[in-house]
Parts: C-alpha cells; structure tokens; sequence
C-alpha cells in the first residue's frame, strides 16, 4: 500500500509516488524494483496487481470495516488497563485517523493509476495541483512502533506496566502486571470465546475451523500430568538414579581397595 515508510507530511505520505517506491536512492541498488520498471510489461503487471488489490480490500469497504472490528475487540483491553501505553481518547484517534489514512491513500493510488495524478517523484514537484488533499491528517496520531515513543501524548518510551517484568519462574506465570485484569475475566466468557481460532476473508464472514471427528478418530487423549504430583515422580526418578550411581561407585572403590591389599600381602 505504501507511503506511510517515508515519514513527512500527511500529504506527501498519502500521495507517495507508486512508480517511484524507494524514499532515498534511485533504486538502482534494489534489483526487482529496477526490473520492474526497466521492463513495460513488468511495469503493467505491476500496475494491473495494485489495482485489484485495493479494489478487493478498500474500495470495496472490506478494510474499513476489519479495521472496526478489530479496533472493537480491543478497545475494552485499552479502556480496562490503568497503565496502557495511550488513553482511550488517543486509542479512538488513531483507529480514525487509519480510516482517513486507508480512504485517501486508495484514492491516491487509484489515480495515479489512471494516470490523473503523477505517479513519479519528479512528475509530484512539477505539478502538485491534482494530488489528493490529506485534510487535517494527522500521521501522528496513529503512534508509532519505536521504543523512543513519538506518537500520541508526546514522548512515551514503552516500559512495563507496573515497572517490573513479569515472573516466568519455576513457579508459573504470576499474573499481569500493574493490577491489570481483562474485561469479562470474573466470568472467564469472554476470554475463552478470545481464545476460539477465528480467522477472517475479504470476501466477508468469519469462519471457524472445525475440530469435530478428532477425538473419534484419536480416542480420548490424556494430558500429561504436570504440577505437584509430577514434580514429585520427576524427582523421585533424579534421587534413585542418583543413589544408583553412589552405590556402582562405592562397589568399584571398595573392589579396588580389596584387590590392592592382596597384591601388597603377596608380595610381601
């Protein structure tokens, strides 16, 4: 979909050049993306691929609408955690400000496209009048994926919620950190209808995959055992291998010492 690498203003990032894909350079260092446009049939195939890729996932509303839905199963998670990254309020911002992004960058491409809209760098700084207006765009308000923070509420360097990282221990996993609890987790409906393999199309529903026939087929399969009563026959196992080893040794050094008493009483 492209543009959004190159960083600068939101109207240079939604009508970044299609035929001009690389930021710095003249892409002479980048051989599929040289032969791509060294070759016209290459070029139209390239063409003719974005095309039908953002006719199948955003002008036809697909996009739109899974970035909705995504945006819905995880807003409660934002909203239920005291020591999220961002609020709620910056959280909804940068899912509208994804939408806006999406919309007029496919609008941008379309006509680079059909050729209403220069589709090379060189073509954009000799004429800008026809390139798509980004509005009140704001690229920052979708954040950002570095550690350095530089996305909504100013500069906010990701650390743990709470401060320490959580324990993986002998002792298992101690819990979220910072107090945090899951919506719906007094229940456990919610997160068990989470944990269901879901899986998504462009050509809309969702489906599910189906495990029925499984266990007919398998037999009833039993988990191992793990926890106290595992670790118990675990160490059980380690001592009498242990103890067996003490007494093959202690045999050996007892053999050594009695044969070596005979020889000193013969020779002498």
């Amino acid at each position: 979909f492209g543009g959004m690498g190159g960083g600068g203003d939101a109207s240079s990032t939604v009508n970044s050049p299609i035929d001009t894909p690389v930021s710095n350079g003249t892409g002479s260092d980048r051989p599929l993306i040289a032969w791509i446009f060294s070759d016209e049939a290459a070029t139209a195939q390239y063409h003719e691929t974005y095309s039908r890729f953002i006719a199948d996932t955003v002008e036809n509303g697909w996009l739109a609408s899974e970035i909705s839905r995504v945006a819905n199963l995880i807003r409660p998670y934002v909203e239920a955690d005291a020591n999220s990254f961002y609020s709620t309020e910056e959280f909804d911002t940068a899912v509208e400000a994804m939408q806006s992004y999406c919309a007029l960058r496919s609008k941008s491409v379309r006509g680079q496209l059909e050729g209403t809209i220069p589709s090379t760098s060189e073509g954009q700084r000799a004429d800008n009048s026809a390139l798509v207006d980004a509005g009140t765009l704001s690229i920052s308000d979708m954040g950002a994926m570095n550690t350095g923070g530089g996305g909504p509420g100013g500069d906010k360097a990701p650390s743990m919620p709470g401060g320490d990282m959580p324990s993986f221990g002998a002792s298992g996993f101690s819990g979220p950190p910072g107090g945090f609890q899951a919506p719906g987790d007094s229940a456990g409906d919610d997160r068990k209808e989470a944990d269901q393999p879901q899986t998504g199309n462009p050509s809309g529903g969702d489906s599910k995959p189906s495990f029925s026939g499984m266990q007919s087929q398998a037999g009833p399969q039993e988990m191992p055992e793990f926890g106290f009563r595992g670790e118990r026959a675990m160490n059980s196992g380690v001592s009498q291998t242990a103890w067996i080893t003490f007494g093959a040794c202690l045999a050996l050094l007892l053999a050594a010492s009695f044969t070596a008493a005979k020889i000193r009483g013969h020779n002498s």
